[in-house]
């Protein structure tokens, strides 16, 4: 895979991958947006949560989203079953919002 982005069909022919890492960085609050909200959580079928807002942030910066640190992150991608042989491909609710 050499282009940062999928298609919904190239998903779809990769999920049975083992290496393939699907999350979900869905994010409740967006910093100058309005949220979007669901009556009832939207997910794609097999995806992991990826919490940009508590798991993989720094909750003890003054910042607000601050970068975790190299080891915080290691910990929580290892959690999510990320090891250097994963293909892993996030998506959110705000239309982008959540770069890396």
């Amino acid at each position: 895979m050499t282009f940062p982005l999928v298609t919904t069909g190239w998903l779809a022919d990769n999920q049975p991958n083992k290496n393939l890492i699907l999350l979900d960085a869905s994010m409740s609050k967006v910093i100058g947006r309005e949220p979007v909200v669901y009556d009832e959580p939207v997910f794609i079928p097999g995806a992991r949560q990826f919490d940009l807002e508590r798991d993989f942030c720094d909750l003890n910066s003054p910042m607000v989203h601050a970068f975790p640190s190299k080891e915080q992150f290691t910990r929580e991608a290892q959690k999510l079953g990320i090891n250097t042989d994963s293909i892993v491909i996030i998506y959110d609710n705000s239309a982008g919002r959540a770069q890396l």
